[in-house]
């Protein structure tokens, strides 16, 4: 994951890193289309495919939430 913006210092993140079988993916804010929290994983869904991230969809929320609406407990939808 990309250390939140009040830890790195370089503003707001502007890109999600996700780990998957092809190593470090970046998925661009502008690409992700929803959140889906499932026990301890969040599901981002973009363009182009999906990936799991390991960060709580709360954390997202409080980062992003004026680019993604709650509509759900455990979903996040791009405005």
């Amino acid at each position: 994951m990309t250390r939140p913006a009040a830890e790195s210092g370089n503003g707001p993140r502007s890109h999600i890193s996700a780990r998957t079988r092809k190593g470090i993916e970046l998925i661009p804010l502008d690409h992700v289309i929803y959140f889906i929290a499932d026990h301890k994983y969040v599901t981002l869904r973009h363009e182009d495919g999906e990936v799991l991230l390991d960060e709580p969809l709360k954390a997202l929320e409080d980062e992003f939430g004026d680019r993604f609406v709650r509509i759900h407990r455990n979903a996040l939808v791009a405005r």
